[in-house]
């Protein structure tokens, strides 16, 4: 286990790639077990529970979704579990260093001058994971690095748009 998290550590320090992970389908269910588990204590600091166990599932879909058909659209689809894995787990990373800008954030709320502090903690870790992603792109794709970016950037507007919609539309 711990040899796992390094490797995702590397891959989140940009050393390595989704190709230094196990491919297999309980290394996918652990990730997005853990991915699931961190994306729902995220969304319980702005949503009821109820909709936060929605979330958190919608998220996991459009990772494990988004991932297969953009491997499938460069018919590489057998590098998947890696793939899949490196991203869920790579969000576990971000999400846990999120978890105290977010609470920081919903604990100070919109009308506090110092919820700048967390905001600018919280773009940098989406930069971080953009940054992550366009290079597990690359690597699963055999592309350059912007072509990996501009992967990451369709699927982070994707996530974001999605979960706005759905969650965070106003009434």
């Amino acid at each position: 286990m711990n040899q796992f998290w390094r490797k995702v550590w590397e891959i989140c320090l940009l050393k390595a790639g989704p190709q230094d992970l196990p491919g297999t389908q309980s290394w996918l269910i652990k990730a997005v077990f853990a991915y699931f588990s961190v994306s729902f204590v995220l969304a319980t600091m702005n949503l009821s529970v109820g909709a936060s166990l929605a979330s958190a599932f919608v998220d996991v879909v459009l990772l494990l979704l988004a991932s297969y058909v953009i491997l499938w659209v460069k018919l590489t689809p057998d590098r998947w579990y890696q793939t899949a894995t490196s991203m869920a787990a790579v969000s576990v990373v971000i999400g846990v260093f999120a978890l105290p800008a977010a609470g920081l954030q919903a604990y100070l709320g919109t009308e506090n001058s110092i919820v700048a502090f967390p905001v600018l903690i919280l773009i940098g870790l989406i930069v971080w994971n953009l940054l992550i992603f366009a290079q597990i792109f690359k690597y699963a794709l055999e592309v350059n690095i912007f072509i990996g970016a501009l992967f990451s950037g369709f699927y982070m507007y994707l996530s974001l748009k999605v979960m706005n919609i759905l969650f965070f539309q106003a009434d």
